[in-house]
């Protein structure tokens, strides 16, 4: 039998019942959270490591002068390796000193070609926000660069995800300052972000990775996204052990 909500209709089973229980929790008078990740959820691969290779110049259609050093990539991945928060953060502060108009249009150029948009999440956040819940993307990524994607995908909700102050620097103007606000929306720094913006963890989490189990244990209803190509990571498995429903795309 087809779902009483249209926009649920692209989705399992297991999605549609766990997505009807938090519209059932609309009517009560506290407050009804959704929190999503972004990179691997709405859409996938990491838009934000997509930008950094992009400004960085190691990108077969990156501009002929690049904003950051080559070897900027480099260090990403080598921090990577250590400490993905750390990582994350390094993504961002890696741009102090850039013009902000600059990379206002390197976010426009890169969130037009990004092809990885996933519609039906889209669809479901809309759907969402339509019966009432409020929405929220949380990310580790650049918070102005999963603004402008967001825009692509006709999405309206904000965002909390890793920013940068600014400053005024003669001569060139508004430049980011490379002073990462706290907390690092990375893992337990989700949780404590909605704790921090909203003062409440989230009555629904949909994430696709291990950086999001916090905030998807933090939840009283969750939502793992995978793709069916990709390997099934830790986070599946976890789902899976937890009777979690996995959306497969």
């Amino acid at each position: 039998m087809a779902p009483a909500l249209p926009f649920l209709a692209p989705f399992s089973p297991a999605v549609q019942t766990v997505v009807e229980s938090v519209l059932a929790e609309v009517q009560h008078p506290s407050r009804v959270v959704a929190a999503v990740d972004a990179d691997g959820t709405l859409w996938r691969h990491d838009i934000g490591e997509h930008f950094l290779q992009w400004i960085s110049g190691r990108l077969p259609d990156s501009p002929e002068t690049p904003l950051l050093p080559p070897e900027t990539w480099d260090r990403y991945l080598a921090l990577l390796s250590e400490d993905r928060c750390r990582a994350y953060a390094f993504a961002v502060e890696a741009m102090e000193g850039l013009p902000l108009l600059e990379l206002l249009y390197a976010v426009d150029y890169v969130a037009a070609q990004w092809r990885h948009y996933r519609p039906r999440m889209a669809q479901l956040l809309e759907g969402l926000r339509g019966a009432g819940v409020e929405v929220v993307v949380v990310t580790a990524t650049w918070e102005t660069l999963v603004r402008h994607a967001l825009l692509r995908m006709e999405v309206d909700a904000p965002v909390l995800g890793i920013e940068s102050g600014h400053r005024y620097h003669g001569g060139v103007g508004v430049v980011l300052n490379g002073q990462v606000e706290r907390p690092v929306t990375c893992m337990e720094g989700k949780v404590e972000a909605l704790q921090k913006y909203l003062d409440c963890r989230p009555t629904l989490a949909i994430g696709d990775s291990l950086g999001d189990l916090q905030m998807l244990e933090a939840a009283r209803h969750r939502i793992v996204v995978r793709h069916r190509r990709d390997p099934v990571n830790d986070l599946a498995r976890i789902a899976r052990e937890r009777g979690w429903p996995v959306e497969v795309f």
